[in-house]
């Protein structure tokens, strides 16, 4: 018969008290405090949320830029740049042309090996076409559809290159033209003040 009081028995796997637990071996896994990680579910959740938050933003932003390159807000996908103008002055026999008339300049562009713009252009003013067509209405430029920008221009007239000398910038919001006698509107001078710019 022993004397004394009854010791707690002890678990084999715990370490004596006042002693320090001996390392883990290596690579082994670190101790789960008893009964596995719970937390997992916790961990799950909050990753499918960032998912799915992250899912929704791509298609929300991507949605907003599409829309926004389809009126031209951006120039996402736009090849070319429509400009209006409003003549200002005109001198010339042109019948229909003067003051106040509308012209339209839908402008493409190529971009050559070496980085230079060729600039494109037919430019009607009161339904006329003054400048341009499939042959001509070719310019040096300087070209973008984001922002929308179209800064160039065709030094020589008619009697040189067969059209009309051209300017346009339309960061100055200005559109010039001029021809001599061999042109197909005849000798004359062009102003116009651009009202709108935008990439198509």
């Amino acid at each position: 018969m022993a004397f004394g009081y009854n010791r707690p028995a002890m678990n084999p796997t715990q370490p004596l008290p006042g002693t320090t637990p001996p390392p883990a071996p290596y690579g082994a896994p670190p101790p789960s405090g008893g009964g596995g990680n719970d937390q997992w579910p916790i961990y799950v959740g909050v990753g499918c949320a960032l998912l799915g938050l992250c899912c929704f933003c791509g298609v929300g932003v991507s949605g907003l830029m599409w829309a926004l390159s389809q009126n031209g807000a951006l120039g996402i996908g736009a090849t070319r740049v429509h400009v209006s103008a409003t003549v200002t002055s005109y001198l010339g026999l042109g019948a229909g042309i003067g003051p106040g008339t509308v012209c339209d300049l839908p402008i493409t562009a190529e971009t050559q090996q070496d980085g230079t713009q060729t600039c494109h252009v037919v430019m009607t003013c009161g339904g006329q076409v003054l400048y341009g067509d499939a042959q001509q209405g070719f310019f040096p430029c300087q070209f973008s559809t984001s922002p929308p920008r179209v800064v160039g221009q065709d030094a020589n007239t008619s009697m040189a290159d067969h059209d009309g000398a051209f300017n346009i910038d339309t960061t100055q919001s200005t559109v010039a033209l001029a021809d001599d006698f061999l042109g197909r509107a005849g000798m004359f001078t062009l102003s116009a003040n651009i009202t709108s710019t935008t990439a198509e």
